[in-house]
């Protein structure tokens, strides 16, 4: 179906609204998902507060570059879809990243934008394989909590003992 330009301009619109609204955004490739399974998993980002769209290459690309994000040349080839993340505290790539890793699937995660900063592929799966911020969290707290759990086993020994 060909787009006349007036669609056109407004997909590149709708792009760099979801953009300036969006904490993160990843670039990656569909094409070894069914279309059952790539619908469940747009449904699972919906969930999580995120949404995936697929867009003509060329207009993905002239939307960031009018944002200042000229280094997108290579994200976009073949098939490629867009996700957005709304959230700070969700990370979009890791999402993706997981529930493809599930099912065994090669997960092409191409490029992204993070925390405002353009990210290639390399930094974008490094991204993706950080813990959650409710894990990191939980982390924490099991550090902090390790010496007053020390500090209590060490009494209650000395307790016993008297």
């Amino acid at each position: 179906m060909q787009l006349t330009r007036k669609q056109k301009e407004e997909l590149v619109a709708e792009i760099k609204d979801k953009l300036d609204r969006s904490s993160s955004m990843v670039i990656w490739n569909h094409d070894s998902l069914s279309v059952d399974r790539f619908n469940n998993l747009r449904q699972m980002l919906k969930d999580n507060g995120c949404d995936t769209k697929v867009y003509k290459n060329t207009l993905a690309k002239i939307a960031l570059k009018d944002k200042g994000f000229s280094q997108f040349d290579d994200g976009f080839s073949g098939v490629s879809s867009v996700a957005f993340s709304y959230d700070e505290n969700v990370n979009v790539s890791k999402l993706i990243f997981d529930e493809l890793k599930k099912d065994k699937k090669e997960t092409v995660l191409r490029a992204g934008i993070v925390a405002g900063e353009y990210q290639d592929i390399d930094g974008i799966k490094v991204i993706a394989t950080l813990p959650s911020r409710n894990e990191l969290l939980g982390m924490l707290a099991s550090v902090l909590q390790a010496p007053m759990r020390n500090m209590a086993y060490l009494t209650s020994k000395v307790a016993e003992q008297k």
